[in-house]
């Protein structure tokens, strides 16, 4: 399967934010891989990997957290690492709604 990446402006302003960006990636049939900092352009960003899947293939919704908060009910761990939120490094971890 294909990976490709995609850029996240380090300048979102929370979780909630960058959430949507996430789940409206894979609503056009990818999956959520992990994320990178990257210098981009002259400054830190992220840079977001995702994986292609076969067309029409629809998956729950991810939920964006600090590392370390409480689990959100009924998710798993996608992922954890760093992530510029709002300017700022954070320890973020990605979960996805079970099926």
């Amino acid at each position: 399967m294909l990976e490709y990446q995609r850029l996240l402006d380090a300048s979102v302003a929370s979780l909630a934010d960058a959430e949507p960006r996430i789940n409206g990636e894979e609503a056009g049939s990818a999956r959520f891989k992990n994320s990178e900092l990257a210098w981009v352009a002259g400054s830190f960003t992220n840079l977001l990997t995702f994986i292609e899947l076969t067309p029409g293939t629809l998956l729950t919704l991810v939920k964006l957290t600090l590392h370390g908060a409480a689990a959100p009910g009924a998710h798993v761990k996608v992922w954890t690492g760093a992530m510029i939120i709002n300017g700022k490094n954070e320890l973020v971890t990605v979960w996805r709604a079970n099926a």
